[in-house]
């Protein structure tokens, strides 16, 4: 991915990201978003 012109940091998150998708059916978009943050501050800690 830095190959293509991607930074490092955001290289890693796209990365863990795929990982952590929790696109489930039946999810709340509340519950969703909710999700999604946590994933983004625990990233950014880890980063």
């Amino acid at each position: 991915m830095m190959s293509r012109g991607l930074d490092e940091s955001t290289a890693t998150s796209m990365i863990a990201r795929g990982f952590l998708d929790v696109e489930t059916e039946g999810f709340p978009p509340l519950l969703r978003e909710e999700i999604n943050r946590v994933i983004t501050m625990s990233l950014e800690r880890v980063l």
